[in-house]
């Protein structure tokens, strides 16, 4: 917007504090006021004419920070599945243990012989 507002050659102080004024959106001073008006500008057309000039650039650093969005989640998706990857073995590994020792917990009678006589005493005594 300074740039926009030099419109002749212009000190380097100058235009440091026209800058100064404008980042402090300060519209009302008398310096910048004049400024503006001389340039034949409104405060709101000055910012329309700034915007349409940056706008390319601003476009372009939208881009870029979209594509840097899209690298970074993938770092994170690749750094979240080698974290996981350990988690999920030792849970897995702690599974294995509990059902082992569930398994070892079970105390089943042992059947010694297969034997058709055999299944018949047995069902004999349990009546």
């Amino acid at each position: 917007m300074a740039d926009e507002l030099k419109g002749y050659p212009t000190s380097k102080d100058e235009r440091l504090a026209i800058f100064k004024l404008l980042q402090a959106s300060l519209w009302d001073e008398p310096p910048l006021k004049k400024r503006i008006e001389s340039s034949g500008h409104t405060p709101e057309s000055l910012l329309e004419r700034a915007m349409d000039i940056v706008q390319d650039h601003i476009q372009k650093l939208d881009q870029l920070i979209a594509l840097r969005v899209k690298t970074l989640m993938q770092l994170q998706q690749s750094y979240e599945a080698l974290v996981n990857r350990s988690v999920l073995q030792e849970r897995l590994k702690l599974q294995n243990d509990l059902l082992k020792r569930d398994l070892q917990a079970i105390d089943l009678p042992v059947v010694e012989s297969t034997s058709p006589a055999d299944d018949k005493r047995q069902a004999k005594s349990l009546k």
